[in-house]
């Protein structure tokens, strides 16, 4: 598994605006993520429910405020 990395808030929107990556509110209290979800983001718990349905090489963006 690769290390994780930072980005620059830039990098992670064009990223994700591009269909390249998948952005996460790393929050496991759902009410916490909703107050801090961000445009094109998804919730913690509903990410864990797509994992199996995830491409091999899928960029993940996990992000928390």
């Amino acid at each position: 598994m690769p290390k994780p990395q930072r980005i620059d808030v830039q990098d992670a929107r064009q990223e994700v605006l591009f269909g390249r990556a998948k952005l996460v509110c790393a929050y496991e209290d759902r009410e916490k993520c909703h107050q801090m979800l961000l445009e094109g983001s998804v919730p913690y718990s509903d990410f864990k429910s797509e994992l199996p349905y995830l491409r091999p090489n899928q960029q993940i963006i996990l992000y928390c405020a």
